[in-house]
């Protein structure tokens, strides 16, 4: 999801939320409900049968057993999804906006954000994680809850390389993680220059921003 600014237009701005809220009322009313797609799946009921019957390779055993996974879908997946949303919309905390942040960072991490709405009024805090991976490996991630204020500092800087990040707001019941969904930094520490130079001052390259040092074919071509 990151990077699309419609849908972080209609995830921030409630407004706009509670809008699409009311669609999604009326599309359940109209088109999406059991009324409306009970005899469409009774169809389709009949021209698939003779073709589950034959496929061996779907892990279904019998008829039987596919007619039971179709009225669960009738009754879950349409007749209870509106009821799903409505617990969802009205109980969990709303999406929040993660800020961006600089390109690398040398010497500590920061990351803030915006304060979550609880529909409930609930208290709110905030779990922050990162990881080298964006599959969030066990090994290569590390977590931190109980963030009570929309800033957090890494208690460690991390090496140098690319990280993935979440933050996310909690009650008791859910958490729903900002937007960005998957936000990134990276760790690039370097010896910074002083904003005055009054004599002869050597730049080197163990001690210049890897990013930069990337660009430099040799080290006897950055000096």
């Amino acid at each position: 999801m990151p990077d699309n600014p419609m849908l972080e237009r209609l995830l921030l701005c409630e407004p706009m939320f509670a809008d699409l809220w009311d669609r999604v009322h009326d599309f359940s009313e109209t088109l999406y409900n059991r009324d409306r797609l009970d005899p469409v799946v009774d169809s389709l009921i009949v021209v698939l049968s003779s073709s589950v019957l034959a496929d061996h390779t779907d892990q279904i055993d019998n008829l039987d057993e596919w007619l039971d996974r179709v009225e669960l879908e009738r009754v879950e997946a349409i007749g209870g999804r509106i009821g799903d949303l409505d617990v969802m919309y009205d109980t969990w905390p709303h999406s929040f906006k993660v800020d961006r942040v600089p390109y690398s960072f040398p010497d500590s991490v920061t990351l803030t954000w915006h304060p979550a709405h609880d529909p409930e009024g609930e208290p709110i805090l905030y779990r922050v994680k990162y990881t080298t991976d964006s599959t969030w490996p066990p090994g290569s991630t590390w977590t931190y809850y109980g963030v009570a204020d929309t800033t957090f500092t890494l208690p460690v800087l991390p090496p140098d390389g690319e990280y993935f990040y979440e933050i996310a707001a909690y009650d008791t019941d859910q958490a729903v993680p900002g937007y960005d969904v998957l936000s990134r930094f990276y760790v690039d520490t370097y010896t910074e220059v002083p904003p005055v130079i009054d004599a002869d001052y050597v730049m080197t390259l163990s001690s210049s921003p890897t990013t930069w040092a990337a660009m430099c074919w040799s080290k006897a071509a950055c000096g």
